[in-house]
Order: structure tokens, then sequence, then C-alpha cells
């Protein structure tokens, strides 16, 4: 029987048309379910890792530890909720933002679910270095801008928009943790949002920086993986790794290593921290 699903599966999945139905009915079964208490303290629905709170425990962790540090939560790829959820179960604000339609309504029923609603901002758009309308490509934890991410090319059309223009100036007075997590855009995220690169009081950046992984066909590392680190140096900025043994990665080893991506697979997630808080923040993920 397995066998049978695992083909059906996949001559489902070579169908645009076929595909698209199986995911709509899939996802309006499961957003029939009532959201389940979780581990971490919320109630939840829509990912069954993230409903036993076992879902990426190495950035759950890091995050939690991160959170006292911060008043709100900038979540960029808020995708179904799951680090809104645990920023507002701590008391902060959240400003998610969300393109996908189905995430989005998982999204917004895990706040509601909980009775966060009144501290939450959400804005359903992706977010880029511009304003307007784009294609993103496929769905779930991996939809991005970028055709053929992860071998996605079936297409929705949202609008986008930058971190500049929706925040402004108006998050610069407060403490902000800001978790990014694009699929592969993360450069083009941090050229639309250089205002807030630039704030008096400068964010923690939580961000999935992806050096080979997934890459559209005909790329093998992630073209704008040195550039991401150098506009983030070039802002008084220490990158950190947010993995099980988190530590600072200058951008010398980075820009004299160009095989760095490929040579440290698993690390791709990372910390930015403004250079005079980079050995408390290091001290605090190391606890």
């Amino acid at each position: 029987m397995s066998f049978q699903i695992s083909l059906l599966t996949r001559f489902v999945f070579r169908s645009p048309a076929l595909s698209s139905f199986f995911r709509n009915w899939r996802d309006g079964r499961a957003l029939r379910e009532e959201p389940k208490e979780t581990v971490l303290g919320f109630r939840f629905n829509g990912h069954k890792a993230m409903e036993r709170g076992v879902f990426e425990p190495t950035e759950t962790r890091l995050i939690s530890r991160l959170l006292p540090l911060a008043d709100t939560v900038v979540n960029v790829g808020a995708n179904i909720g799951y680090y809104c959820c645990l920023a507002l179960k701590e008391g902060k604000h959240v400003v998610a933002f969300e393109p996908m339609p189905t995430n989005l309504r998982y999204l917004l029923r895990n706040v509601f679910a909980n009775g966060w609603q009144s501290a939450f901002e959400c804005f359903p758009m992706a977010l880029s270095d511009k304003s307007g309308l784009i294609k993103i490509y496929g769905s779930g934890t991996g939809a991005s801008l970028i055709k053929g991410w992860a071998g996605q090319d079936y297409a929705t059309i949202v609008p986008v928009s930058t971190l500049d223009t929706i925040l402004g100036d108006r998050l610069h007075s407060e403490k902000l943790l800001v978790i990014i997590d694009v699929e592969g855009v993360e450069y083009s995220v941090l050229q639309g949002a250089q205002q807030l690169l630039a704030s008096p009081t400068p964010p923690i950046w939580f961000m999935e920086v992806v050096g080979t992984h997934h890459q559209p066909g005909g790329t093998t590392v992630n073209p704008n993986f040195y550039k991401t680190f150098k506009m983030f140096a070039e802002h008084g900025y220490t990158a950190i790794t947010a993995d099980n043994d988190p530590r600072i990665i200058p951008l010398s080893t980075i820009e004299s290593d160009k095989e760095w991506p490929a040579s440290n697979p698993l690390t791709y997630k990372f910390i930015f921290v403004e250079n005079a808080a980079a050995d408390m923040v290091l001290e605090r993920l190391r606890q």
C-alpha cells in the first residue's frame, strides 16, 4: 500500500493541475481541525512537528534565548506562525509578513486561537527590494521568489513591498528581533531594509542564508552569500552561527574562503548583532 501511495504521489505532483487540487484538498482538510495544545504552551495547527513542539529544536532554543532582548519581533516569511506564537507567548509584539494564502489562513487562526490578536500585526505580502506584484514559486515552508528553488516551478502571484516602505522609522526606538526565512532572497530583503539596518537601535537579525541547498538549476552556490555578510558588516554587525555550537564568523573568513558555503553545508542560519553586543549575545546563546 505504501508503495502504491508513493507512486500516486509522484504522479500527482508531476501534473500542476492535480498537484494544486491535491494541495487544496489536503490544506482544506487540515484547516477544519482545531488548533491543539503544544508542549510550548500555545495552541497550534497546520504542521505536525510544530504542533508537537519539536520543529527546528536548535532554532527554537536560540530564538527563545534571544526573545528577552527584544520588545518586538518582526517575522519575515512567517509561514503558519510557529515563531510568531513563540514570541507572542512571551508577551512580545509581533509584526508578521506572509504572502502565501494558505499559510496566511493557518497563521491567522493560530494567533486568534490563543487570543493574541491585539499584540499582532500582519502584512499579507512578500518582501524584497521593490514594490508591486511578483510570482512566488512552490508552497508550504519552501515557497520562494526564485523560480526553480528546491525544484519548484508552479507560481502564485502575490503583492511585494520592502521593509522600509512598510515600517518606515516607527520601530527605530524599539529593541527588535528580526527573523527572516525567505528561501534564497535574503539579500533582496536587506536591500529593501536600509533604514532598518541603520536604525539607531540596531536590531538582532536571525536569518537563514542558504549557501548550497535548494539552489535553482545551474547554480551551485548562492551568488549573494558573501554579499549578505558584507552588507551586515558595512552596517556594523557581527555574524554568529545559529547552530549547536554558536561562534563568531568574521567577514574575512567568508571573503577569503570562497568554498565556505560548500564546506559548511549544515551551517546556514545566522544571527547578526551589532559589534558592541556580539560577545554578550554569544555568551547568552551558549548558556
